[in-house]
């Protein structure tokens, strides 16, 4: 889906589009050259990733994220083996002995949580504006758009039922394996030492953000009110008389 580095009359973009899809569906090879922010003269544009990433996060309203790429110092690290190693150390492999809880028989607390329309709903919107997608693609803003456009529910059912099914780890080893995955970028600390980012798949983050939001409004209400900042904005700072003196 990439754009082509050259436009015009003659390179129709849906025709190009249309031809990686039939080369992708006939298992033919295709290389999308990366692209290169030139200035006139042919010379490369010095900081045009980070231009274009601030340039992005604006057009999406995102200026928390602006603010935070322009301040920042980190530089994206070479992709080679030293960096992979330093990679390596910060994610080691899992203990080989380490076992998964087990599930006895009618016992409730193992029972999958299942979520409803609203629950997906209020976590897709709860996205940041601008926020990066997968190793597919696939953003947020995404599924947003096809939901304000949709004439009926069967998009948003079709999310709900894929929500749920990941919820309930009814999906196979070796889809997982990559639904579980994302896209891992190394960035250079300033005082030195990588920070990876991983950017996983939106839709997986939207059923970790289902969770995540039953988690948080079931212990809130277990916790109060001996904790008031749980699962409620402010709520440690909301000032109470009945608490006074504490």
């Amino acid at each position: 889906m990439a754009k082509p580095k050259r436009g015009g009359a003659r390179r129709n973009l849906s025709n190009i589009i249309n031809g990686r899809v039939q080369e992708w569906n006939n298992n033919s090879k295709h290389t999308v050259q990366p692209q290169i922010n030139r200035v006139s003269g042919g010379q490369k544009l010095e900081n045009s990733t980070p231009a274009a990433a601030v340039t992005s996060k604006l057009e999406t309203g995102n200026f928390k994220a602006t603010v935070r790429i322009i301040c920042s110092s980190d530089t994206p690290m070479q992709s080679d083996q030293d960096t992979w190693k330093l990679l390596r150390t910060k994610h080691p492999d899992p203990p080989a002995d380490s076992r998964v809880p087990c599930d006895p028989k009618g016992n409730a607390y193992f029972d999958p949580l299942q979520v409803t329309r609203e629950n997906v709903m209020k976590a897709l919107r709860s996205f940041p504006l601008g926020s990066a997608g997968g190793p597919d693609g696939l953003t947020a803003q995404h599924s947003t758009d096809l939901l304000s456009g949709a004439t009926n529910d069967s998009f948003q059912q079709a999310l709900v039922d894929f929500v749920n099914l990941l919820l309930a780890g009814s999906t196979d080893k070796e889809v997982r394996a990559i639904v579980f995955g994302g896209r891992l970028l190394a960035l250079s600390k300033k005082g030195g030492g990588v920070r990876p980012i991983t950017v996983g798949y939106t839709l997986r983050r939207l059923a970790a953000k289902c969770a995540n939001n039953h988690v948080i409004e079931e212990r809130g209400k277990a916790l109060q009110p001996q904790q008031l900042g749980v699962g409620v904005a402010s709520g440690a700072e909301a000032p109470s008389t009945q608490y006074a003196g504490w």
